[in-house]
């Protein structure tokens, strides 16, 4: 049975109780009309995951009381995702279903083609993150995605990464050398298996006008590692997503 799912600042959690305040509280008992002794699941986004029952409901905060405490444990591989910023649709959506697919985190990427003007950004981040919580929460990871603050695409660094892919439209026709994602990741998943550091895999993905040539060659002689995505063009959210679910796979299969 699924039961209603928060993430809960470790603040609010004692030895024997938790409290939910704030918007979360609201949405429990106005949306999810939660009632005493409800099952309620709490990750605390560090340590634990939590199943409590609802022991008392006030005007700013219900209690609960916890049934069972279990450990989490951070995953042994951390997938960054470079997004360039997209029309608002458009990037909500690659923040949606990356919380889905598994990956950690996301920069949003102000590139020379990204159409986003500077000053909506600000108040576009606090969405994404209202975003990245409530698809974290809907399927229910022990961690939350987390969205960065915004960089420059000048600003990304491979050498950060232990492998860091850049998607490019046109590599089939320029001068670089195509990257193969599949057995590139899988030999270094199985390479780095019980390695006590975590496996840091970073991958680039577009605006809607893609990128210039001269920031594919760029970002290339730093270290990033250039693929194609196949030989149709994908719209720029497809292509995230796309790419999200190939790397989740293929280190799910390795590791």
């Amino acid at each position: 049975m699924s039961y209603p799912y928060f993430f809960i600042k470790p603040a609010n959690i004692h030895v024997n109780e938790i409290i939910i305040d704030g918007d979360n509280h609201n949405h429990l008992i106005k949306v999810l009309r939660a009632k005493i002794k409800d099952i309620i699941e709490i990750s605390d986004n560090k340590n634990f995951r939590y199943i409590t029952k609802i022991s008392e409901i006030n005007k700013k905060n219900t209690q609960l009381e916890i049934i069972e405490r279990r450990k989490i444990i951070p995953e042994n591989i951390i997938i960054t995702l470079f997004q360039c910023m997209l029309k608002r649709n458009s990037m909500e959506l690659v923040i949606q279903k990356s919380a889905e697919l598994g990956i950690n985190e996301i920069f949003p990427v102000k590139s020379r083609r990204v159409i986003i003007e500077d000053k909506s950004v600000d108040d576009k981040t606090k969405r994404w993150e209202k975003i990245a919580e409530e698809a974290s929460k809907q399927c229910k990871r022990d961690f939350l995605l987390n969205i960065n603050e915004r960089i420059s695409f000048d600003n990304i660094r491979p050498s950060d990464y232990d492998v860091l892919y850049l998607s490019y439209e046109e590599l089939d026709s320029s001068s670089l050398k195509n990257a193969n994602i599949i057995d590139g990741l899988g030999s270094l998943v199985k390479e780095r298996s019980g390695a006590s550091r975590s496996l840091k895999i970073g991958f680039v993905t577009g605006p809607e006008g893609g990128f210039e040539e001269n920031e594919v060659k760029e970002l290339a002689f730093k270290g990033a590692k250039p693929i194609s995505l196949g030989s149709n063009i994908l719209k720029a959210e497809t292509a995230s997503i796309f790419l999200s679910s190939i790397i989740k796979y293929t280190t799910s299969v390795f590791i």
